[in-house]
């Protein structure tokens, strides 16, 4: 049985950033019917993201995963079947770059990617 942390992560958010009044919903048994793993092959929108930041940002290992077939039924989901996606960075690769920072650096070099096709991105950074 999977724990709720949303207690924990909001007296996390609270203490160390000083938030008061927050709400932290545990969502995950969203996605308990969803297969963990994303379909097969890389579409093309997940290799312009990839080559984007590969020669942009300079990164190596970076991983690019199609999670729109997820988010299909939302209402506000474009439904193209090329929107929704998840980025796993080694945090090693931006060293010098606190997470926020590493953020701003995604959404300010897939800009044109943001207005074009891409609805929501989700960063992963893992030591």
């Amino acid at each position: 049985m999977e724990k709720n942390l949303a207690p924990l992560i909001k007296k996390k958010l609270e203490s160390s950033l000083g938030l008061k009044n927050i709400e932290v919903i545990n969502n995950s048994h969203f996605h308990q019917h969803h297969v963990s793993s994303p379909k097969s092959g890389n579409s093309h929108f997940q290799l312009i993201i990839k080559k984007k930041l590969e020669s942009s940002l300079g990164l190596k290992n970076i991983e690019v995963i199609n999670n729109s077939h997820f988010h299909q039924h939302h209402v506000s989901s474009p439904k193209s079947g090329n929107s929704h996606f998840k980025l796993i960075i080694k945090k090693n690769e931006m060293q010098d770059l606190n997470r926020i920072q590493i953020h701003r650096k995604i959404y300010n070099q897939l800009q044109e990617e943001l207005k074009q096709f891409i609805h929501s991105i989700e960063i992963q950074i893992i030591e």
